[in-house]
């Protein structure tokens, strides 16, 4: 059994699954060490073609090939398959860092951490070192922490490529990621780190997020930017959510949890105004006003606020003025 997998979404990656593929051959890690599991979601292109030019190169390459259900069905896919003991999701169109050895090492320092959190590089489509991800500066590092003690400490939800994670911990929580929605990795990673006992915060830099052209957040595609909008509502109903779960058992996590799902919800709406311009034509802005309303989230009542967003939600809750 192997040690790591890394489980990779797969859909029209015939360009980049290679350079992403290539990446994990040439990192320093033994080979025995992982295996890695491709789930393709329906490919019309040749990206499996890619895939089995590469297999001789791999031999602990695993493909699975679904209908098309998005990147968090073909994540779940990859997690069902494997028996490896720490899972890394990567995405198909990014690149591992050739170090990693502190991957092994930290694992074999902290046995009984549930998640390993580790900063990542943004990289321009010209191949430039742009900034960096997932640093959770507030947070503690290279400690062992609870995710409860993170969470209290300001963790940021955000990206899964930056996190290797602890196979059991993930099945026996039953968390997975939540299917049919966009943005799928911050509705998971803070329902995740609220239930881990254990958590580690490297500032290694083990990954290389690049910047796609063809992202929903620089999409002109109305029905898929509308999509990628609303959906912001359902992770923050997701955030609400969990911090009533945690009411009764941990009230001081509850609060700290309502708090971040109120600050997700004040930006939300606050984004509706700054872009009413664009969004009134798409039909984004009174669509994402009517899912608020069925949600209770709108208008705003969010306490705890400063006088000045306490101000400005008065004035957003002036409906023409977004719709």
């Amino acid at each position: 059994m192997r040690k790591l997998c890394f489980i990779i979404p797969m859909y029209n990656a015939e360009n980049v699954i290679e350079r992403t593929l290539r990446s994990i051959l040439n990192a320093n890690l033994p080979r025995d060490f992982y295996e890695v599991i491709v789930v393709d979601d329906g490919s019309t292109d040749a990206s499996l073609d890619v895939i089995n030019g590469l297999r001789h190169l791999f031999p602990n390459l695993k493909t699975i090939v679904q209908e098309n259900g998005g990147s968090s069905k073909a994540r779940n896919a990859g997690l069902r398959e494997t028996l490896a003991d720490y899972i890394w999701f990567v995405d198909a169109d990014d690149m591992v860092e050739k170090d990693i050895s502190c991957i092994p090492q930290l694992i074999a320092a902290h046995p009984s951490v549930d998640i390993f959190s580790f900063t990542y590089n943004w990289v321009s489509e010209s191949g430039q070192h742009v900034g960096y991800g997932q640093l959770q500066e507030r947070v503690k590092h290279e400690i062992e922490i609870s995710g409860r003690e993170a969470i209290l400490q300001g963790y940021q939800p955000g990206s899964v490529c930056g996190l290797v994670i602890r196979r059991t911990f993930l099945t026996d929580n039953n968390l997975k990621f939540k299917e049919g929605i966009t943005q799928q990795d911050v509705e998971l990673t803070y329902r995740m780190f609220s239930r881990a006992s254990t958590v580690f915060f490297s500032s290694a830099v083990v990954y290389n997020y690049m910047f796609c052209p063809t992202s929903i957040t620089r999409s002109n595609n109305v029905k898929k930017r509308m999509k990628y909008e609303l959906d912001k509502v359902e992770i923050i109903k997701s955030f609400r959510q969990q911090a009533e779960f945690f009411k009764d058992t941990d009230p001081e996590l509850s609060v700290a949890m309502k708090c971040y799902a109120d600050s997700a919800l004040f930006g939300y709406v606050y984004n509706l105004f700054k872009q009413k311009s664009k969004w009134r034509e798409m039909g984004i802005s009174t669509a994402a006003l009517d899912m608020l309303k069925e949600n209770g989230f709108y208008p705003l009542k969010i306490e705890g606020l400063g006088w000045k967003k306490k101000l400005v939600s008065k004035v957003l809750n002036i409906e023409k003025i977004i719709r």
